[in-house]
C-alpha cells in the first residue's frame, strides 16, 4: 500500500525515516483491523455506503437542519458542484448577499484591486532554542516551553485554509517573526516572504514577547500594501470567504468586528490586578484601553470585545497613531511581556482608524470628540492611492454565527465537541483556537484535527514534510469514519467524559499515530539544546583561554575599566585570599590596565594590606577608606552594604566596572565577554534560578535583607512586572556607574532607614541597582521614561552624568550553558579542591575560566579552612589543572630547622626516581628557614608554602597532602636522610599496595630519635616478633602511602597540641586495613 502523493525521491536518511514510519503504520493497520468484530461490520457498512460521505455537497450542509451529531463532516472536501462563475446577476446587493453566496468563484470587476493585497502573519516558534535562550534572560531564567508557544504547526494549516478558502488572493503572504523560519516552509517560493523583527522594529524595542508591541510596527514592513489583512497564526478560515467579509462593497472601507459589550467594574478590575494572574487579566487590559479611547476619541464610548478574526489595517495610518498616543504606548513598548496595566494596542489602533478618519479634513485634522481633535494632524505619503479613509464597526447582530472563538485545553471532550462544531457548521467563516493546554494528549488531538481538517498541501511546504503527513492522513480518516459510524446515533455521547474518550481503542489508536508522526517529523530537522549564540560565545571564551591574544579593536575600551573590592576582613586567611584573587586578575585578565580599587571601612585595615600594595609592580592597586565615598551621616554605622551603595563615588571609577570579592579567582586567560555582552557591551549578570512562591515567603525568616529588598522592588515596579526573585551567584558583578545615583533617588527614605537602623530594615544595594537596570532602564525611552507600574511613576525622572558616553543601559545574563562551560561557583572548602568531584569532572573538559569558593563564615569548622585554602597557590600556577605524571610526592614540614633543611631538600632532589615532587611547608619558622627556601623558588620539582603562624607540623603535612599530585605520598623531616635509591625502590614494589615500608639509612640531627637511629632499631625488633609485627609499619617517615587510599579514607594528621600526630595517623590508617609490604634495605638483600 502506497501513501504518497508526490514523486518519491529522497535522501537515504529521509527514506529510512519514511520506511520505518511506514512499517509502524502497517503494524497499526493490522492491529486496527483486529480491535473488534464490530469494527469489521462498520467497515463493510462504510464500503457499501461510501457515497454518503463523498457525494454530500456543501449545499446539502447549508440546508441540513439535523442535530450536529447527524451532520456529515465534509466542508473540508472538494465539491464538484461548487459554483465557479461570477457571483451576482448585475444587480446591486448588500455585503451579506456576497458573503452568503460566494462559493469560491471569480470576483466582480470592482474587487480586482483586492487580489494583490498583502496577507500578514505574526508568528513565533516558541520551541526554538535560540528563542527560548534569549527569552530566559527576561523570564527569570526559565527555558521551558509553555502552551502559548507550543506548536502544532498552526501557521502551516492556517495558510492552507487561506489558500483553500480565499482562492481570489494572489498577493504576498508575509510572515513577520523574530529571525525564525518554520521548519516545514519552502523558502524558495517567492510568494511567501519572511520578514524579521530586527529589520523593521526599533533596535531597543526588541526582543519582545508581547504581540501588542509587534503589532505597532507592521506598517514598517517593506513592500506591504496600503491595506493589508492581518492574521495571527492560530486563526483559520472555515469556508469560502468573499472580500465583502473584510471590506464594504461600496467604499471598500475595512470592517472591524465586535463581539459583545462589556460594562466595567473598578472593583472587579482591582481584584484581577491583585490576583496577579497574567493568563486571566484581559478584563483589566480592556479597562485601561477603554479609558484611553474615552480620553482621546469618545467620552461616551461603549466598549465591545473584538472578535478574534482577520483584521484590516490602513498602513499609512499607523505612524500618526504612534505619534498621537506616544505617551500611552510607552507602557506597552517598554515591557517585554504582556501586562494587565497595558492597553490593548490592536484595539486602540482599530478605534483610532475608525474615529480620526471621520473628520472631513482628515488627515489635516483628526475626528473624534476627545483629545484627538486637537492633534495637529499628519501629512500622509504623497504616493498613496487611497484618498478617502474610513472604517465600519460590525456589531454582533450584524455577523452572528460567522465568527467563533475556540479553545484548546486539557478537556479532551470539550475540545472534540468544539472541533466537530466547526467542521459541521460551514456558516462559520472564520474561527481561532486559543491554546491553553498542558497535556500531550491535547496536543495530539489538536494536531490530528489540523491534519484532517486542512489536508491540502500548499506550494509553500517542503516536500519531505508533505510526504510524511500523507502517510497518516488515510489512516486518520479511516478511524474518523469508523468513530462517526459507531457513535453518531449514540444518545450517551452527550454525557461522555474525557476519560471515557481516552479509553476508547479507536481514539487511543488515533492519538498514537499522531504521536509517532510528530516524533518522526521532529527527526527531520533535529533541534539542539544549545542556542546559536551560546555556542558562539563558548567558542570565543574557550579560544581566548588558550593563550594571551590581543583584544579586537571593538574591545579596546575595556582595557581601562575599573575593578572594585569592598574588604572588611582582618583574618590572615581572608587577606591571603584577597591577594590570590588580585594576582589572578593580573595574570589572567592580561588585557586589564585599569585600577583595582579596594575599599575598606576603616584606615586600620590599610596596614594589613601593605604587602599587597608593595607587590603591585604596575601601580594598579589603590586602597580607599569608606569615608572618602560614604556621606558623613552614614559613616558611624558604615557596613559593607552602605559602602556598596556609594561605589560610584570612588574617584576615577570607570563608567562600567566589575565588582569582585576575595573568594573569586580567575584560573585561565579570560576574555571580557565573560562580563559584558558582545553586542552593546551590556553587563552580564550571573543569577540563580527564580525562587518559587514558597521560597520567596521563606526569605522573610532566612534572609531578611534579601526579602526586604525584593518587596521594595515589587512595591516600586509592580508585582505584575517583577515576576521573579533571584539570588546572585558568587561570580563577578559588572555594573553601570551612573545608575547608582538614580537608585539612591528612588529609594532615598528606605535606604536612610536601612543605613541608620539596619536589622529588620536591612537592604541589599547591589540588588537594587541590578534590578533597576533590569526593570527600569532596559528600554528605549530611558532616562526620559522609567518603566514600571508601581511607585516608580511618582519618582522624579533621573538626572544622569552629563559626561557619560553610554546612551542605552541594557543588560544581559550568563546563560546556563555558557556558565557550565566557563565557571564553577561556590565550591565548598570542605575537602581538597583537586579532589572535588565536580571540579575534576569539569577539569577533564578543560573549560574552567573562573571559580569561586564559600567564604569562611559559611563553614562549620573554620579551623579546617587553612588546610584547604592553600590549594590556591599551586592552582594559580596551573599545577592542579595539568594532568600529573608524578609518582611520589614527598612532604617536608619544617619549623626552625634551617641548619638541616638544605641537606634534607638535596636528599630528595638527588633521588633516582625522576617523577618525584617535594612540597616544603614552612610552619611559621623564625630562623633562617625562609632564606634557605628562597634558593629553591625556581626549582620545578619543589613547591614552597610559607605559613605565617606556627600551629604544628601536622598542619603542614595535611596541607601537603591536599596539594600533592603524586600517586604516592612520602613524609620526611628536615633532619631525616635517605639514600638516593630510597623512593625508587619503594615505588617499584608498590604495584598493588597501599603502604610500602622501607629503611631510614641515617640521621643528621642530634635529636634522640635520630642520633642512634632509634626508629630503625625499633623497626628491626618488631619485625622479628610476630606479636609486635604491626608496629613495624608504624613509622611515617620510612614509608610511602597511596594517595587514593588516604583520600578515600579521609586520613589526616591530628592538629591537637601535645599529641604524637604520627602515631595517631598510623593507628587511623591501620584501622582501615591497608595492603602493606616491606622493602628490605640493600644490605639485607
Amino acid at each position: 500500500m502506497i501513501y504518497s502523493v508526490f514523486p518519491f525521491r529522497k535522501t537515504r536518511s529521509n527514506l529510512l525515516i519514511i520506511i520505518i514510519f511506514s512499517a509502524v503504520l502497517l503494524i497499526s493497520i493490522i492491529h486496527l483491523n483486529d480491535i473488534e468484530k464490530q469494527e469489521e461490520i462498520i467497515i463493510n457498512q462504510l464500503e457499501n455506503n461510501k457515497n454518503i460521505v463523498n457525494n454530500f455537497s456543501e449545499s446539502n450542509i447549508l440546508n441540513n437542519k439535523q442535530n450536529d451529531k447527524e451532520k456529515v463532516i465534509n466542508n473540508n472536501t472538494k465539491d464538484n458542484n461548487v459554483v465557479k462563475s461570477k457571483v451576482g446577476d448585475g444587480k446591486i446587493h448588500d455585503d451579506a448577499y456576497y458573503i452568503d453566496n460566494y462559493k469560491g468563484g471569480d470576483l466582480e470587476p470592482e474587487w480586482e484591486w483586492v487580489k494583490k493585497i498583502s496577507i500578514l502573519y505574526t508568528w513565533v516558534d516558541g520551541s526554538d532554542t535560540d528563542f527560548l535562550e534569549e527569552k530566559a534572560k527576561y523570564n527569570g531564567g526559565e527555558r521551558d516551553i509553555n502552551s502559548r508557544f507550543r506548536s502544532a504547526d498552526e501557521l502551516r494549516y492556517s495558510i492552507r485554509s487561506v489558500e483553500k478558502y480565499l482562492p481570489w488572493h494572489e498577493g504576498e503572504i508575509i510572515i513577520f517573526t523574530a529571525q525564525q523560519v518554520p521548519q516545514w516552509l519552502n523558502t524558495t517560493n517567492s510568494r511567501v516572504r519572511m520578514v524579521y523583527h530586527k529589520d523593521v522594529m526599533p533596535k531597543h524595542v526588541i526582543p519582545t514577547y508581547d504581540s501588542g508591541v509587534i503589532e505597532l510596527y507592521l506598517d514598517k514592513i517593506p513592500g506591504i500594501t496600503e491595506q493589508f489583512l492581518f492574521l495571527n497564526d492560530d486563526f483559520f478560515i472555515n469556508n469560502y470567504v468573499h472580500p465583502a467579509f473584510f471590506f464594504t462593497t461600496k467604499e471598500h472601507y475595512p470592517k472591524t468586528y465586535l463581539e459583545r459589550e462589556i460594562k466595567f467594574d473598578k472593583k472587579k478590575v482591582d481584584r484581577e490586578l491583585n490576583r496577579n494572574d497574567m493568563h486571566n487579566s484581559f478584563y483589566a487590559t480592556s479597562y485601561f484601553t477603554n479609558l484611553i479611547i474615552k480620553k482621546y476619541f469618545d467620552p461616551k464610548f461603549k466598549y465591545y470585545y473584538l472578535e478574534h478574526t482577520v483584521y484590516v489595517f490602513y498602513r499609512d495610518l499607523m505612524e500618526p497613531f504612534r505619534q498621537l498616543l506616544e505617551d500611552e504606548l510607552k507602557v506597552t513598548i517598554t515591557d517585554r511581556f504582556r501586562n494587565p496595566y497595558e492597553p490593548h494596542s490592536l484595539y486602540l489602533f482599530l478605534m483610532f482608524q475608525h474615529y480620526v478618519t471621520q473628520h472631513k479634513s482628515f488627515p489635516r485634522r483628526f475626528g473624534g470628540k476627545g483629545k484627538a481633535r486637537y492633534f495637529k494632524g499628519y501629512q500622509l505619503p504623497e504616493n498613496r492611492t487611497i484618498k478617502k479613509y474610513g472604517t465600519i464597526l460590525s456589531y454582533p447582530e450584524d455577523h452572528e454565527g460567522r465568527i467563533k472563538f475556540g479553545r484548546i485545553n486539557d478537556n479532551i471532550k470539550a475540545n472534540r465537541d468544539e472541533m466537530i462544531h466547526f467542521k459541521t457548521h460551514p456558516e462559520i467563516l472564520a474561527y481561532n483556537f486559543n491554546d491553553r493546554y498542558t497535556k500531550e494528549e491535547a496536543l495530539y488531538q489538536f494536531s490530528e484535527y489540523m491534519i484532517t481538517r486542512y489536508p491540502w498541501p500548499t506550494p509553500y511546504e517542503k516536500k519531505k514534510y508533505v510526504e510524511l503527513e500523507n502517510l497518516i492522513i488515510s489512516q486518520l480518516n479511516k478511524i474518523e469514519k469508523m468513530e462517526a459510524e459507531e457513535y453518531n446515533n449514540d444518545e450517551s455521547e452527550d454525557n461522555i467524559t474525557s476519560e471515557d474518550l481516552l479509553n476508547r481503542p479507536l481514539f487511543q489508536k488515533k492519538l498514537g499515530i499522531v504521536k509517532e508522526y510528530i516524533h518522526f517529523k521532529d527527526t527531520l530537522e533535529p533541534r539542539s539544546n544549545m542556542s546559536t549564540r551560546e555556542r558562539e560565545e563558548i567558542d570565543a571564551l574557550q579560544s581566548y583561554s588558550e593563550g594571551n591574544e590581543p583584544l579586537g579593536d571593538e574591545w579596546k575600551w575595556v582595557e581601562n575599566i575599573s575593578i572594585v573590592y569592598v574588604f572588611d576582613k582582618t583574618e590572615v586567611m581572608e587577606i591571603r585570599k584577597l591577594k590570590y584573587s588580585v594576582q589572578s586578575i593580573i595574570k589572567y585578565l592580561s588585557w586589564f590596565q585599569g585600577k583595582i580599587f579596594i575599599v575598606i571601612p576603616e584606615k586600620s585595615l590599610e596596614s594589613k594590606l601593605e604587602s599587597l600594595v608593595n607587590e603591585d609592580a604596575n601601580n594598579q592597586i589603590q586602597i580607599i577608606t569608606s569615608d572618602k565615598i560614604v556621606p558623613r551621616k552614614y559613616r558611624r554605622k558604615c557596613t559593607v552594604h552602605t559602602i556598596e551603595m556609594y561605589l560610584d563615588q570612588i574617584p576615577g571609577i570607570s563608567e562600567r566596572f566589575i565588582y569582585l570579592n576575595q573568594n573569586q579567582f580567575f584560573i585561565k586567560y579570560t576574555h571580557p565577554r565573560l562580563f559584558f555582552s558582545n553586542e552593546g557591551f551590556y553587563p552580564k549578570y550571573n543569577l540563580q534560578p527564580a525562587l518559587t512562591r514558597k521560597e520567596m515567603r521563606s526569605q522573610r525568616r532566612n534572609d531578611r535583607a534579601f526579602y526586604n529588598t525584593f518587596k521594595l522592588i515589587e512595591n516600586y515596579f509592580g508585582r505584575s512586572y517583577v515576576h521573579h526573585w533571584r539570588f546572585l551567584k558568587n561570580a563577578p558583578i559588572p555594573l553601570y556607574r551612573d545608575l547608582f545615583e538614580p537608585v539612591r533617588r528612588v529609594y532615598t527614605n528606605e535606604l536612610h532607614r536601612a543605613f541608620n537602623r539596619g536589622g529588620i530594615r536591612a537592604l541589599l544595594p547591589i540588588y537594587l541597582v541590578i534590578n533597576y537596570n533590569i526593570y527600569g532602564t532596559n528600554q528605549v525611552y530611558y532616562p526620559k521614561y522609567v518603566s514600571g507600574y508601581g511607585k516608580i511613576k511618582e519618582v522624579r525622572l533621573p538626572r544622569l552624568n552629563s559626561e557619560r558616553s553610554i546612551a542605552y543601559y541594557g543588560f544581559d545574563e550568563t546563560s546556563i550553558f555558557v556558565e557550565e562551560n566557563s565557571m564553577i561557583t561556590d565550591l565548598p572548602l570542605t575537602e581538597s579542591i583537586c579532589n572535588n568531584e565536580e571540579f575534576n569532572e569539569r577539569r577533564s573538559k578543560d573549560n574552567i575560566l573562573f571559580l569561586s569558593i564559600f567564604s569562611t563564615n559559611e563553614l562549620e569548622n573554620e579551623n579546617e579552612v587553612p588546610l584547604d585554602l592553600y590549594y590556591l597557590t599551586p592552582y594559580l600556577e596551573e599545577e592542579c589543572l595539568s594532568t600529573s605524571d608524578t609518582k611520589v610526592s614527598v612532604i617536608l614540614p619544617t619549623y626552625n630547622s634551617g641548619e638541616y633543611l638544605e641537606n634534607g631538600i638535596k636528599a630528595i632532589l638527588d633521588q633516582t626516581l625522576e617523577d618525584i615532587e617535594l612540597i616544603v611547608v614552612n610552619d611559621g619558622s623564625t630562623d633562617n628557614t625562609e632564606e634557605v627556601l628562597r634558593k629553591y623558588e625556581d626549582e620545578s620539582k619543589v613547591t614552597i608554602i610559607n605559613l605565617h603562624n606556627h600551629e604544628g607540623l601536622g598542619r603542614g603535612k595535611n596541607i601537603g597532602m591536599e596539594i600533592a599530585k603524586g600517586e604516592f605520598i612520602g613524609f620526611m623531616g628536615a633532619d631525616d636522610f635517605v639514600d638516593e635509591k630510597f623512593y625508587e625502590s619503594l615505588y617499584q614494589n608498590s604495584e598493588d599496595k597501599d603502604v610500602v615500608v622501607g629503611y631510614l639509612v641515617d640521621c643528621i640531627s642530634d635529636s634522640y630519635h635520630c642520633a642512634y637511629n632509634q626508629e630503625q632499631k625499633e623497626y628491626d625488633q618488631n619485625m622479628n616478633s610476630s606479636k609486635n609485627k604491626k608496629k613495624a609499619y608504624g613509622y611515617v617517615s620510612n614509608s610511602i602511602w597511596r594517595k587514593e587510599f588516604l583520600d578515600k579514607k579521609k586520613l589526616k594528621f591530628s592538629l591537637k597540641p601535645g599529641v604524637l600526630e604520627d602515631k595517631l595517623f598510623r593507628k587511623d590508617c591501620y584501622r582501615q586495613k591497608p595492603r602493606i609490604t616491606k622493602v628490605p634495605d640493600e644490605d639485607n638483600k
